[in-house]
């Protein structure tokens, strides 16, 4: 590296750590609400160095959250703001501290899901939820829903080296469930295969009739593809004259042609 090279850095450094220890700076400047003009804000940020930007981003994001936090006046609103706040959240102990506050008042809403599936089958947890506790929560969940909490509490079991008697306590509701989508496919086939290692011939053979089921459903993925048509029809007509508009033939007359 030359001169030249090392002094380019060297600015470039300096430079980067004004930006620094300014931008806590102007991040008060963009979060006061009292402001007597308004700023554009996304201007003055596009200006920071990229990896600057992201952290002054990601801190008004806290900020809004906390905000939101504060000023929430229903339980829906705190679980909201504190879900958000869970997922800025870059440590461990932060997550912990949010999702475990939701645990700890607010399991009845579906809107706690993210904070059940943190705290499912971890026993190593100041605070843990049950494969029971689990399994009653997922029945408040709409039916599209439910399979992904089923999938990834499965996962979770898995992950979390559980016995093949606890993954069979988990899956056993699933045998008397009518699956609504194919998806269920897969996690009729995991039942099989545990079925399989815990010598249950009579789940074995009743996940294998599930999984045929499935065949003769449809994904959730096509199931949301239909109700996004049905709520913004207009939407899909658009797309329909995009793609069946076609260049008219222009007839040009040949004037001279037409004199002669």
């Amino acid at each position: 590296m030359n001169k030249k090279q090392k002094m380019v850095y060297g600015i470039t450094f300096a430079v980067a750590l004004i930006f620094y220890f300014t931008s806590e700076q102007i991040l008060r400047s963009i979060t006061v609400s009292s402001m007597s003009k308004k700023m554009d804000t996304s201007l003055i940020i596009s200006k920071l160095p990229s990896a600057i930007r992201d952290a002054v981003n990601h801190k008004i994001a806290v900020t809004t959250a906390e905000n939101d936090l504060v000023k929430a006046s229903t339980d829906l609103g705190r679980v909201n703001a504190m879900n958000r706040l869970a997922i800025l959240s870059e440590s461990t102990e932060g997550k912990d501290t949010y999702y475990g506050a939701i645990i700890a008042k607010y399991t009845s809403l579906v809107e706690s899901y993210a904070a059940h599936r943190h705290y499912f089958f971890e026993k190593d947890k100041d605070a843990t939820i049950t494969i029971l506790e689990y399994q009653k929560f997922i029945k408040i969940l709409k039916p599209i829903d439910q399979y992904s909490a089923w999938f990834s509490g499965l996962s979770k079991l898995e992950k979390n080296k559980a016995t093949i008697s606890e993954i069979i306590s988990f899956v056993k509701p699933l045998l008397e469930l009518k699956p609504q989508y194919r998806d269920y496919y897969e996690l009729y086939s995991k039942v099989s295969t545990y079925s399989i290692n815990a010598k249950n011939d009579a789940m074995y053979n009743k996940a294998e009739q599930l999984k045929r089921d499935c065949l003769d459903l449809k994904l959730i993925e096509e199931v949301l593809a239909e109700i996004e048509e049905k709520t913004n029809p207009k939407k899909k007509r658009r797309k329909k004259k995009k793609k069946s508009r076609k260049k008219k033939p222009t007839s040009r007359t040949n004037t001279k042609g037409a004199q002669k």
